[in-house]
């Protein structure tokens, strides 16, 4: 599943209306158009909002103009995660806990140039 155009996304409760974290699939592409213009704090609220099922195998974020990830990303128990992809987050000053992944095998971060 691909969800596009998410800057147009006004905040937290929006985001949750789509209740990704009680729909089973296997990969979840979530991806910002457009960075320029956008508050980083509200990507960040929308992508909170945006919380996938646990069982999810596959999940890129891409551009998205938030200077941090979710909480989720690195409080929900993620076991079956195995690509990660964060791509043009370019804003992004800090990564989620990425140790407690277990079965991660691709990890890809591109345009990230603000982490530490």
């Amino acid at each position: 599943m691909k969800i596009c155009k998410l800057e147009q996304v006004r905040d937290r409760e929006e985001a949750e209306k789509a209740k990704l974290c009680q729909k089973r699939m296997n990969k979840l592409v979530l991806e910002w158009s457009d960075d320029e213009g956008n508050s980083g704090v509200n990507n960040e609220d929308v992508l909170e909002g945006l919380q996938p099922h646990p069982d999810i195998r596959s999940l890129t974020i891409e551009g998205s103009g938030g200077e941090y990830f979710s909480s989720w990303m690195s409080t929900l128990p993620l076991n079956n995660l195995m690509e990660l992809r964060l791509k043009d987050c370019s804003k992004c000053r800090q990564l989620p806990t990425l140790g407690c992944l277990p079965r991660l095998k691709i990890l890809e971060m591109s345009g990230m140039p603000n982490v530490k």
